[in-house]
């Protein structure tokens, strides 16, 4: 699966769309965590993360999705790394994690991770460098 992205004002936040084989389409916000982040620029992201529909059987991953006690830990733990939740159009949810292929240059450099969908279903996903 292919991401598209474009980046906000600080480069470091921006929104995310993909469509998966079966036509639904994806779109959403995604974040690099950065050492200086905030909890104040991250708590609403964090908690979309453990909020329903990720409650309960369908919020495994491969063992349970990373879970993080705190939005400090969140952060601490996803910094140099891309996150993101997106809305299907068919009322479905996704949440990302991507690995940088060049951290310097951020979201622009490319990237691969995974994406958990809300039905439970995981994916590999990338980003292409611009």
């Amino acid at each position: 699966m292919v991401f598209n992205w474009t980046s906000g004002d600080d480069s470091l936040s921006g929104r995310l769309k993909t469509k998966l084989p079966d036509g639904e389409s994806f779109e959403g916000r995604y974040h690099e965590i950065t050492k200086t982040a905030t909890v104040a620029e991250y708590g609403d992201f964090y908690n979309a993360w453990y909020a329903d529909p990720w409650m309960g059987p369908n919020w495994y991953w491969g063992g349970t999705w990373p879970y993080y006690d705190t939005v400090e830990e969140f952060i601490t733990r996803n910094t140099g790394k891309v996150v993101a939740t997106l809305d299907g159009d068919r009322g479905d949810k996704m949440r990302c994690h991507f690995t940088l292929d060049d951290p310097d240059r951020g979201i622009k450099g490319g990237g691969t991770g995974e994406c958990q969908l809300s039905n439970g279903e995981r994916i590999t996903s990338r980003f292409e460098p611009q």
